[in-house]
């Protein structure tokens, strides 16, 4: 992340699921941009960012977990179904206490590895 002054995330992705921007505003944010795959040059995307709002990033561990009737987890549902439709006040922190445990919860078989990260600005 870059300073204050022009807050601005710099995400290079290479192939993991796009990260999610979550708003306190009531609406949250389409998945941030896909990187290239392979070994060639990353695409770098650049995205404001503004207090109160909150990077995820989490792996495909997370994203593909299955429930017993085989689906994946719905990463922004089961979101929007816990914290509501606008994610408002939400710290990092708890984020990822919930996905952690309710992927814990929603899964019923082999667990894949599963990371999650949340950003925001302080």
């Amino acid at each position: 992340m870059s300073g204050k002054a022009s807050q601005r995330c710099w995400i290079v992705d290479r192939g993991h699921p796009s990260p999610l921007l979550l708003t306190p505003h009531g609406t949250p944010g389409l998945p941030l941009g896909l990187g290239e795959l392979g070994l060639g040059s990353a695409e770098v995307t650049t995205h404001p960012l503004r207090t109160g709002e909150v990077i995820l990033l989490y792996t495909d561990g997370v994203s593909e977990a299955r429930n017993a009737g085989g689906d994946f987890y719905p990463v922004l549902d089961r979101l929007t179904a816990h914290f509501g439709d606008g994610h408002r006040a939400l710290d990092p922190e708890t984020l990822v206490s919930f996905i952690r445990a309710d992927t814990d919860k929603w899964s019923t078989g082999g667990k894949d590895d599963r990371a999650v990260i949340a950003l925001t600005l302080t």
